[in-house]
Parts: C-alpha cells; sequence; structure tokens
C-alpha cells in the first residue's frame, strides 16, 4: 500500500465530510448510525453519492428508505429443483447503483 495515497485520500475524505460504512455495518446494517440513516432517507438510490455505501448490503427493503429484518429472498420449491434440501436465492435487484450485488465485492 501506498501510505501517501492512504494519508491523502483520507484527508480528501475529511474536508468534504465522506464516512465509509464499515464491513461489521454492512453485515448488520441496523448497528448504522441513526443520522446516517436519516440522511440515506434523502439520498437517492441511484445517485453517486458516498452515502449510497452504506446501502451495499443485502438488507435494502424496497422503498430503500429502510433496511429489512430479513434480505429479500426466494425460497424454490422442491417440486422444481427435484431436490428434498431448500434452496434459498438473494435477490440482487434492491441494491444501489447499479442493482447488482457486485460493489460489495469491491468494497470488501
Amino acid at each position: 500500500m501506498n501510505e501517501s495515497v492512504i494519508s491523502k485520500t483520507s484527508e480528501y475524505f475529511k474536508k468534504k465530510g465522506i464516512v465509509l460504512p464499515k464491513i461489521s455495518e454492512l453485515c448488520n446494517p441496523h448497528t448504522v448510525d441513526k443520522n446516517i440513516i436519516n440522511k440515506l432517507k434523502t439520498v437517492d438510490k441511484d445517485a453517486m453519492d458516498p452515502l449510497n455505501l452504506f446501502r451495499v448490503h443485502w438488507f435494502n427493503n424496497r422503498d430503500h428508505i429502510g433496511f429489512s429484518k430479513v434480505p429479500e429472498h426466494v425460497v424454490l420449491p422442491n417440486e422444481f429443483t427435484g431436490v428434498e434440501a431448500k434452496i434459498i436465492v438473494n435477490v440482487g435487484r434492491l441494491f444501489p447503483l447499479i442493482a447488482a450485488h457486485k460493489v460489495l465485492a469491491a468494497y470488501g
């Protein structure tokens, strides 16, 4: 890692008031500071706004104002799959910006 780049980036973020979510907050978005959650209510989910990084997880609800307790998913019936085990498919369309979870992988 280039310490100079990290230092300059850190200073830039401080000047602009940019706060990045912790990985733990993306794992459990209900732990995000209430002030940030309130600010998110004013930001369009597809806006190029750093606050949208707080939405880069599986827990977005359909209106993108709050977070759901359980990520949106579909349980495939065994009549469809042919196996007894439950197959659960997470739905990625509720991710901000590009409606896909690729941003989360890049962030982590």
